[in-house]
């Protein structure tokens, strides 16, 4: 039980500070699009603001508040440990464990029971992911590669300049209808994006496409325990998501 004493001793440590910070700076990795290009077809995109008046990639999304405007954190993903008030719910469980005989203590760590087992510890805070800064990133990639020539915009009047120089183009509306990151099991990853696409063919037709991808209690610590591996982690998860979204975007206007 040394090791249970010496993490004892270090959390108590934590105590007297509040939060701790660990992020990166976004950075969209893209990967390979499973959809073909179109080089013939050509259209405007418009992320529709989920906040009137405000850019769609400047949305983040934590799993305290939601969905929220915020240009600062939309250029950055991480989490913010609260170890104070986290550790006050932990430590007193770590304290009875430490009184447990040897032999005792020793089979719960080994089973996977035992608090001692970082995967079974789940730190309050406030975990970040700025879903609209990606998701934008992945549609502005997807569309200059795969539509030519298109333009993604991010207010009406952009759509309205495209239109009048290119009328014959399909207009695609993306709304957003639900932003999810939530950690409701420890060390385990939810994010999910939901929309519509309303596409507009140049004849006046409208239709509308689901759009729609999860990643569910998906492990964080999966590349390492480190905060770096964890926030990489994260950005890999949030790729994925805004890759299949991206993708489904372009398909839309095919």
């Amino acid at each position: 039980m040394i090791k249970l004493f010496t993490m004892l001793s270090t959390l108590a440590l934590f105590l007297s500070g509040c939060a701790v910070d660990h992020y990166k700076e976004i950075e969209a990795t893209y990967g390979t699009s499973k959809v073909a290009s179109s080089p013939n077809r050509s259209a405007v995109i418009f992320m529709e603001p989920v906040f009137v008046g405000k850019r769609f990639d400047e949305v983040t999304c934590d799993n305290m508040v939601g969905a929220v405007w915020n240009p600062e954190d939309a250029k950055k993903i991480g989490y913010t440990a609260n170890i104070a008030e986290g550790m006050a719910k932990i430590l007193p469980l770590l304290a009875f464990e430490a009184t447990l005989p040897y032999n005792i203590g020793t089979g719960r760590v080994a089973s996977g029971q035992s608090l001692a087992s970082l995967d079974r510890i789940k730190v309050d805070g406030r975990i970040l992911v700025p879903l609209g800064s990606y998701i934008s990133r992945h549609v502005e990639h997807a569309t200059s590669n795969l539509l030519h020539p298109s333009s993604v915009c991010y207010d009406s009047a952009c759509v309205e300049r495209h239109r009048q120089s290119h009328p014959t183009d399909v207009v695609a509306i993306v709304r957003f209808t639900k932003f999810r990151v939530a950690e409701e099991k420890a060390n385990r990853l939810t994010l999910i994006a939901e929309g519509t696409a309303i596409v507009t063919a140049p004849s006046g037709g409208k239709r509308e496409v689901p759009l729609k991808y999860e990643v569910i209690e998906r492990s964080v610590t999966s590349g390492g325990g480190f905060s770096s591996d964890i926030v990489q982690t994260m950005a890999k998860m949030t790729n994925e998501l805004s890759l299949s979204i991206a993708e489904q975007v372009v398909a839309s206007v095919k």
